[in-house]
């Protein structure tokens, strides 16, 4: 069987459509009809593949919003700080030398200001290393945990309540935490799983908060706010006070609705996030934006100043009251004006927000005014200028989650081209191993016909030898005939 054999078994076999009456028909026109539709269908058909190929390599993605409802959903980590960072009545005489310094360096996320033209030439350096000399080293750390904000049951924290109890929660169950604000206290931030189960107020944590607003210590280029800033957020992110904190002034009923949004997003070369999933921090256990963006700050602080703020995590030397004022307040003023450059953390593919709303109502009622008075020992005006009411609850017992998905997965890629492959040319798998069978036949049996001609060839020249050698006859390969001498 010769090669155009082969070729016409298989175009006659094949289980692509179209082929086979190519080579069937005797009609010049309707062969030329025929190969005009195959090669059209052909060409669409690789049109459509090539198309696909570039939508699956542009990685986009869809995303699928779900609301999924619960019969109890986890309560989150609130953290709660005073604008004011140090009480006038906790200041011992020998710490007043140093609270200037303190509340000059700031050591804001983000301040306002960080020049100030009563000290902006102050020999900072000098000052701090003569009171060390007369008094000893300053422990910046323990001062503003002794004269910061007190979250304590008689004090501050008035009335505590978790989910419409009374006297259900105290002091005990807020953690302390450093921030820019001084002391804050975080509920709910140890590992122990709290959920609300029915929505609306009074069904999560309810507490009233004295602010002491006649014992703040602040000056005009510190905070000259009243009130509380509060910030809810997973327990796994340490808070950003500054920079995402919320604000209730006293005499105020906060009504804080809580919302749970999770996201899941998917990682490069899919969408445009750039989100991780496995990165490690230093020093927290679980990665967040917000624990990676306090970990970018600290190494610069470290790496310019040698020393780092007290509220920051690490085993690098607290910085003291002199650096704080001069290195760290210029370091941190660089950061914001982006002299460092831009953050240098990417957002976790798998996180969860707490959207929160809060709406507004007077504390308290003037019906109630002097009963409360009455309890607390304390004048209506008082109340006024000091209380701070927060109920904090999720307003529905469900979530929203946004998931990422890829627009084209591999597999669907595959569907797609054997789609449009057996759609136009009702070509299939079985067709591919067709071909593969078509093509080693071929070249197969192409070397034998190769092989065979050789062995013919190289009989033949055997014959023209023997020739030439019997009886003294010499054979011309140039030409057919033969001389005899």
């Amino acid at each position: 069987m010769a090669c155009d054999d082969n070729d016409k078994e298989f175009f006659s076999t094949t289980t692509m459509h179209g082929v086979g009456r190519i080579f069937e028909r005797s009609n010049v026109l309707v062969k030329l009809i025929w190969t005009f539709v195959v090669l059209g269908a052909f060409g669409v058909s690789t049109w459509q593949i090539v198309d696909r190929f570039e939508r699956f390599f542009e990685y986009n993605v869809n995303t699928e919003i779900k609301l999924r409802f619960l019969n109890e959903i986890e309560y989150p980590a609130i953290t709660f700080c005073n604008f004011n960072r140090y009480y006038d009545s906790l200041v011992k005489p020998s710490d007043q030398p140093y609270v200037t310094a303190l509340l000059y360096a700031m050591d804001y996320d983000y301040g306002e200001s960080y020049t100030d033209p009563d000290y902006g030439n102050f020999d900072w350096v000098d000052w701090y290393s003569n009171l060390t000399a007369q008094n000893g080293a300053f422990d910046y750390a323990n001062f503003t945990r002794r004269a910061g904000m007190q979250f304590d049951d008689e004090n501050t924290l008035l009335s505590c309540e978790w989910r419409g109890r009374p006297t259900s929660c105290s002091a005990a169950n807020f953690t302390h935490v450093f921030t820019s604000y001084g002391n804050c206290y975080t509920f709910n931030a140890n590992k122990q799983y709290l959920s609300q189960d029915q929505p609306g107020a009074g069904n999560g944590l309810r507490i009233l908060l004295n602010i002491k607003q006649e014992d703040y210590l602040e000056p005009l280029s510190g905070n000259v706010q009243a009130g509380i800033k509060f910030l809810v957020h997973s327990k796994n992110t340490p808070p950003l006070m500054d920079s995402q904190g919320l604000a209730v002034e006293p005499g105020t009923y906060g009504f804080v609705s809580v919302q749970q949004v999770r996201t899941v997003s998917l990682q490069q070369p899919y969408g445009d996030s750039n989100c991780v999933s496995d990165s490690t921090l230093q020093h927290y256990d679980d990665y967040s934006l917000s624990a990676c963006i306090v970990e970018w700050r600290l190494d610069i602080i470290v790496r310019e100043c040698d020393c780092k703020p007290f509220r920051y995590p690490g085993p690098a030397r607290d910085c003291d009251v002199a650096e704080s004022a001069t290195c760290v307040k210029d370091t941190l003023g660089k950061i914001k004006n982006g002299d460092f450059g831009r953050v240098q953390c990417q957002v976790p593919c798998n996180m969860t927000n707490f959207p929160t709303t809060v709406s507004y109502a007077r504390y308290p009622s003037i019906t109630v005014t002097q009963e409360i008075s009455t309890t607390y020992n304390v004048s209506e005006e008082y109340i006024r200028n000091n209380f701070v009411y927060l109920d904090i609850f999720y307003d529905e017992i469900n979530y929203e989650e946004f998931k990422q998905t890829a627009a084209m997965t591999p597999s669907a890629l595959v569907s797609d081209i054997g789609g449009q492959l057996g759609f136009f040319l009702g070509a299939s798998v079985i067709t591919l191993f067709e071909f593969i069978e078509y093509l080693f036949m071929k070249c197969h049996r192409c070397c034998d016909s190769e092989k065979k001609r050789r062995v013919d060839d190289s009989k033949d020249d055997v014959k023209l030898e023997n020739l030439e050698n019997y009886n003294g006859i010499k054979v011309k390969p140039a030409t057919s005939s033969v001389t005899l001498t």
